[in-house]
């Protein structure tokens, strides 16, 4: 879907939330602050490191040693 008629799309959902219709500007604003969370979660998502490749503490082989 083309994101003008996805932006069409969320402003009648969100004039239809409250009890009285939002001003075209209050419309307005909703959808950008929507757009710019998941522009927010779509970045944290793609910059999210994997467990397997963080860094894991290597046990010192001193420590080890005395344990035996």
């Amino acid at each position: 879907m083309p994101v003008q008629s996805k932006r069409r799309h969320r402003l009648m959902e969100v004039g239809m939330q409250g009890d009285e219709p939002a001003s075209s500007g209050e419309q307005c604003e909703a959808v950008e602050r929507e757009a710019a969370k998941q522009r927010l979660l779509a970045q944290a998502e793609a910059e999210r490191v994997p467990v397997d490749d963080t860094t894991r503490a290597v046990p010192d082989r001193r420590w080890r040693r005395d344990q035996r």
